[in-house]
């Protein structure tokens, strides 16, 4: 049993690459440069600042969809961000989410209860 839930931990917490299109939106908006958006892939695993790196990573392209859609209310089957968005959802659950970056993406409008969050984009889509 403990072998299954150090699986599910580590797939929780394993950094997602991003997905070539949210790069290109994040390049394109003049967020972030497809170098800043891949920093924290290269070293060796474990190296210090690779989790922090992956997390401003993920935030930017985050943040750019934000601008872009006018809310941070991503799906979850909206490729690498949807998966990244659930991973900090499931992480802010078992407190493993700093306050910090809680309130950050909070201050993007990002909404940790998952069921919330499809109702809004929802509500969102409806209304535009």
């Amino acid at each position: 049993r403990n072998v299954e839930v150090e699986q599910e931990r580590a797939e929780v917490d394993a950094p997602t690459r991003p997905r070539s299109s949210d790069v290109d939106a994040a390049r394109q908006s003049g967020g972030v440069a497809e170098s800043e958006i891949y920093q924290g892939y290269g070293g060796e695993a474990g190296e210090k600042g690779d989790g922090d790196d992956c997390w401003e990573a993920h935030f930017e392209i985050l943040r750019t969809f934000q601008i872009a859609h006018g809310h941070a209310h991503v799906r979850q089957d909206d490729g690498q961000l949807g998966v990244w968005t659930r991973n900090q959802r499931v992480r802010m659950k078992r407190n493993k989410l700093s306050n910090e970056r809680v309130r950050r993406m909070r201050e993007l409008g990002f909404d940790f209860d998952g069921v919330a969050a499809a109702q809004k984009r929802a509500a969102f889509s409806g209304s535009a």
